[in-house]
């Protein structure tokens, strides 16, 4: 413990604001060691006095004298390395709930969805271990009231142990630790608000399912994703069973590329295929992981799928979505002639265009300039091309000369 209490100081951890801070954060904590320190050294002080006829008058005073000292230090020592593990472990609470909330929150609205929680465990040992749960409300305006509950499973199917918070209060922008329990070492976890203080029934099912459907893309990416490129690997499936029916994910672990996908999934018992499912077209943002599908509850082991991008599609459902954000709806712009473009699956660029426009057209040719460390190294031009009100079109196709950081278009019409 001394090694430890001094590798803390020498890590700069040991500040006077932390000391302060243990005044602050458990006072009770405090004088209850600081009392068994002086019982303790109480006891030992008398030990060594009463035994001075052993030790020899000035030693055995000198150890009375010190026997406080040192176990004031001691115990302290103690109470501060603990102090230090929880804060350690709230940070990285707190760090990846505010990294899970930008890829699973919606900074648009108030709702649920703003709503994160996460789990640490305290190692493993015999028996069990201790789960401490921590929850943050990314909502601007609206505050949390109600109970969290935790299921512990074994296998994905198999509850181990369910634990139940007491009633939780979260102000706009509040994170903080909710609770601490013992319970068996967990192959998986799920966690799910009751807003209304009450079991949410049907709907527990749901929530759990999204949890753990989430928690298997993450799984699937880590294990088998490729982590410094965009790759087809990087969209992950995961199907879960609900009390009523099955539910498919996906996930989009791309860095650059949103997608829209046309996917098979091949549903196994022992090997041999008992459904084929055919996802319809879904359109997926980088680093986003929703529900695209439901079906009839299904029994199954083990499943596969396939994946094949419709990069029109996704051109298009592109071009929505900048329309949504920087279009003018109504009027008659040039903020309504939008462009974009994606990489194919033999590393071409194909570039797309739309008119958002009621009545104007346009008809002329568009320069691309693609950039990297802040310079143009390629700069395109494409064929001419025409834009009725209200058209989206694919208009050039190219090879890259390298994969760009950062584009500028202009449009070029005709005179």
């Amino acid at each position: 413990m001394p090694n430890i209490v001094l590798g803390i100081v020498l890590k700069g951890e040991l500040t006077l604001d932390f000391i302060v801070g243990i005044y602050q954060s458990s006072p009770l904590g405090f004088w209850i060691m600081n009392g068994i320190a002086l019982l303790l050294g109480g006891v030992c002080a008398i030990g060594f006095w009463t035994n001075r006829h052993v030790l020899g008058e000035k030693k055995a005073k000198k150890r009375a004298l010190m026997a406080y000292p040192v176990c004031f230090i001691f115990f302290n020592g103690i109470m501060v390395y603990v102090l230090w593990e929880d804060g350690e472990r709230q940070k990285r609470a707190f760090s990846r709930m505010t990294a899970e909330n930008q890829t699973e929150g919606n900074p648009s609205t108030e709702g649920q969805e703003n709503l994160q929680v996460n789990i640490q465990r305290d190692g493993s040992r015999k028996g069990g271990t201790d789960y401490y749960v921590y929850a943050a409300n990314f909502n601007k305006k609206t505050p949390f009231e109600g109970k969290l509950k935790v299921v512990l499973y074994d296998e994905p199917e198999e509850e181990l142990k369910t634990f139940t918070s007491k009633i939780v209060k979260l102000k706009p922008g509040e994170k903080k630790k909710i609770d601490v329990f013992e319970g068996p070492w967990s192959y998986d976890f799920s966690r799910y608000w009751t807003i209304d203080r009450q079991d949410l029934g049907k709907d527990r099912h749901q929530l759990e399912a999204r949890d753990r459907a989430i928690n298997s893309l993450n799984y699937q990416y880590k294990e088998k994703g490729v982590k410094d490129s965009e790759s087809m690997k990087n969209i992950r499936f995961s199907a879960v069973n609900t009390k009523d029916n099955l539910e498919i994910y996906a996930g989009n672990f791309n860095k650059d590329n949103e997608l829209t996908v046309n996917s098979k999934i091949e549903f196994l018992r022992k090997g041999k295929i008992v459904k084929t499912v055919q996802v319809p077209a879904f359109y997926i943002e980088t680093g986003e992981k929703k529900k695209v599908m439901t079906i009839e509850k299904l029994t199954f082991d083990d499943y596969r799928w396939y994946v094949t991008p419709d990069m029109k599609a996704t051109g298009f459902a592109k071009l929505d979505e900048g329309f949504k954000k920087v279009g003018k709806p109504g009027e008659e712009s040039q903020k309504n002639f939008l462009m974009t473009y994606n990489f194919n699956l033999n590393n071409e660029v194909e570039m797309f265009a739309a008119n958002f426009n009621e009545k104007w057209a346009f008809k002329g040719k568009m320069e691309l300039k693609l950039y990297k460390d802040d310079k143009v190294f390629q700069t395109v031009t494409t064929p001419e091309f025409e834009l009725k009100p209200g058209e989206k079109k694919q208009i050039h196709t190219f090879i890259p000369n390298a994969v760009p950081e950062s584009s500028k278009h202009f449009w070029i019409p005709n005179k």
